[in-house]
């Protein structure tokens, strides 16, 4: 094709046919053109046909890490709740008031508690660090920062109460250690009262009320966030 041209040219200048050369030459360059603005327009299309499908692949795994953390999370009342159950008993013990022994709900686990630190994490944050930069739908991006503030709230809270649990609980657990573990076998609810009573663990009962009370709080918030962001990546994806 470059030879077929050439010889076109050379033809056209030998002929001293300058004003069709010109003419010639203004058209080759315009075809030129034309072929580069269509290979520039072609990758472009080939770029954002990639780019819309890593999108959707983004948008997959966002959507089932998120419906992930609603199960997790919502799995988090029921521990909160159970632990607040203990912890109001205990309270009610210290108070001299009479407990029916199924509020405590860890008999003969060896502990003073039936959990001595909460998990949290979030499949969301952890298996996408870098969603926040890479997804372009705008809406998506500010339910994503709304959740990973919610989410921030929440783990601040459960850091207070898990510090609270692996230090002043902890050293109860060393002090009515004998206690707890012959509890293991026994199974006894008279086992445990010698423990709730413990002047020392009557003094924890309020910081633990107080997280537990803002992690509930915040726990709510985040499986509001976390069901924003859903109806917001179905949409994307439908």
């Amino acid at each position: 094709m470059i030879k077929f041209f050439r010889h076109i040219r050379k033809s056209l200048l030998m002929e001293n046919k300058t004003g069709k050369y010109l003419k010639y030459a203004i058209g080759e360059v315009i075809l030129v053109m034309i072929g580069i603005l269509l290979a520039l327009q072609v990758n472009n299309w080939n770029e954002d046909r990639k780019e819309q499908s890593n999108q959707q692949v983004l948008i997959n795994q966002l959507l089932e890490d998120a419906r992930a953390d609603s199960l997790f999370y919502d799995s988090r009342f029921y521990g909160t709740r159970r632990f607040e159950s203990t912890v109001m008993a205990a309270k009610l013990l210290g108070d001299g008031k009479q407990v029916d022994s199924s509020m405590f709900r860890n008999h003969g686990n060896g502990k003073i508690f039936f959990s001595e630190y909460f998990h949290y994490v979030s499949a969301v944050l952890d298996n996408n660090p870098d969603a926040y930069d890479k997804i372009i739908s705008p809406e998506i991006k500010s339910k994503l920062r709304t959740y990973n503030i919610r989410f921030n709230y929440l783990e601040r809270s459960f850091v207070i109460l898990n510090k609270i649990l692996e230090t002043d609980v902890n050293q109860l657990s060393k002090k009515y250690y004998k206690e707890l573990r012959a509890n293991k076998d026994l199974k006894s609810f008279e086992s445990l009262l010698k423990v709730y009573q413990d002047d020392d663990f009557q003094s924890i009962i309020e910081p633990i009320n107080l997280q537990l009370d803002h992690i509930n709080t915040r726990l709510t918030e985040l499986l509001a966030a976390n069901s924003e962001l859903r109806q917001s990546l179905n949409d994307a994806l439908n």
